[in-house]
């Protein structure tokens, strides 16, 4: 079984700033329910250690980065093949002076039926708020980048 969250939030940024904040994975606590550390570095094939905040609970999770494309795309996997398996990323794409961001999870595996209620109930809200959280926390990287506010930028 698959199942699916995804969520799309323009950011007045363009994609490059977008992804100077993804890549600046030290500061994901910030914009971000989940922490994370790379400490391979962010190329694909690489390790990322990742703790999710799911219930009020803080769940250590191994996963592997499958797609890092500048600009583009980061995207990463993790679970137990067959049992709980998950892909989750981020992808860009640039829209006049800004950037769509494409936030998803993609689940699959026979636990994903009886567990994606409880699944939903605590994470579905998360994806709009964390992009939310993402268009502040560049618009302020690059008011401060620039030294104009974010709606001068």
């Amino acid at each position: 079984m698959k199942r699916s969250f995804y969520h799309r939030q323009f950011i007045p940024c363009a994609p490059e700033q977008v992804w100077a904040a993804l890549i600046q994975i030290e500061d994901w606590g910030r914009w971000n329910t989940l922490t994370a550390r790379a400490p391979e570095g962010l190329e694909a094939g690489r390790r990322l250690k990742l703790v999710l905040q799911v219930g009020g609970r803080r769940l250590p999770v191994q996963a592997v980065l499958t797609e890092v494309r500048a600009g583009q795309a980061l995207v990463w996997k993790g679970g137990v093949k067959g049992l709980f398996h998950a892909v989750h990323g981020f992808r860009l794409n640039r829209s006049g002076e800004g950037t769509f961001v494409e936030h998803f999870e993609d689940f699959q595996g026979a636990l994903v039926r009886p567990t994606f209620a409880w699944i939903a109930r605590n994470q579905e809200q998360t994806y709009g708020s964390v992009n939310a959280r993402l268009a502040a926390f560049c618009l302020d990287r690059t008011s401060v980048q620039t030294g104009k506010p974010p709606s001068e930028t």
